[in-house]
């Protein structure tokens, strides 16, 4: 996007920047599909968790002579299910810790810092609201073009029919131009390119504060965890001391394999997820390089 704010654009930049646009659609739609789950992937887990526990402690309690009471079935499920989540969100975390020990993530945060670095040196903060303004113009007359061009509509002919005039369109000119009218700008602000998502806990930009209440928080779910499928793994294993049998071993294996399944699968979550961070924070990245190149004609031209 050299000529990311030239007046008229050529056929060959209207085809670039419809893959661009394609591009920065997939990863949009990748991202918001990535925040979705992060925001419901508690309810999502416990919801799969208690079905799933649900069904193991039915069929054993049908496969077996000796079916479970109903108090041992609550029981079950509520252990079963409070330890396999736990597990899962402690992995989470874990699975986003190892992430940042990555090389991708390591490169972006110090392509971040010293991006961000250069925009404050040069006290250039006061155009990046101006920047996004423009980008989002932009960005919506692209989106337009990609829709009128093809239908010979031109720009003065779609401010026309914006406005209300008289135009010498054809019916498929003017659905292209309903069409393209309705198409809503992108958000963009200063603030969503200089800081890092909201979802992100590990911001840099958090306060010490809350810093703190997010490591006590994590300390204190860790012990939690920890004790209760303590308390769970004893109670399976008194069971199966005390009542030796083929029930009593196949639910202690499928309980204990149950709770792994939590922990791996939270790791490889959290560990796919903050990658989706970091996907984000290198479109930002992106932003903040054209920011500094378009500045810098700005006031060139000034």
């Amino acid at each position: 996007m050299a000529d990311f704010f030239s007046a008229n654009e050529t056929a060959k930049d209207v085809k670039e920047s419809k893959i661009m646009t394609a591009e920065t659609a997939k990863k949009k739609a990748a991202t918001t599909a990535a925040g979705w789950f992060v925001r419901n992937s508690n309810n999502i887990f416990t919801v799969l968790l208690l079905l799933s526990a649900t069904v193991i402690v039915f069929v054993a309690s049908v496969a077996f002579d000796n079916p479970f009471t109903r108090r041992e079935i609550t029981a079950a499920i509520v252990m079963l299910a409070a330890c396999s989540y736990l597990l899962f969100l402690n992995g989470y975390r874990s699975g986003e810790t190892e992430y940042l020990k990555t090389k991708d993530f390591i490169e972006t945060e110090r392509t971040q810092n010293a991006l961000i670095t250069e925009v404050k040196d040069k006290k250039l903060l006061y155009l990046l609201t101006d920047f996004c303004e423009d980008y989002i113009r932009e960005e919506l007359r692209t989106k337009r073009n990609e829709i009128l061009l093809p239908e010979n509509v031109s720009e003065e002919d779609f401010n026309k029919y914006i406005a209300g005039e008289e135009t010498k369109l054809n019916e498929s000119q003017l659905k292209a131009c309903e069409f393209a009218r309705k198409i809503k700008p992108i958000r963009l602000t200063r603030e969503m390119i200089l800081k890092c998502s909201e979802t992100n806990s590990r911001s840099p930009l958090n306060s010490e504060t809350k810093i703190k209440v997010m490591i006590g928080t994590r300390f204190l779910s860790k012990f939690i965890s920890v004790c209760l499928a303590s308390v769970f793994a004893f109670s399976l294993s008194y069971r199966i001391i005390t009542q030796f049998s083929l029930e009593t071993v196949l639910q202690g294996v499928v309980c204990v394999l149950f709770m792994l399944f939590g922990l791996v699968s939270g790791i490889s979550f959290g560990f796919k997820i903050q990658g989706k961070y970091t996907a984000i924070k290198a479109e930002k990245n992106t932003l903040l390089k054209q920011f500094l190149e378009w500045s810098e004609k700005k006031t060139t031209i000034e």
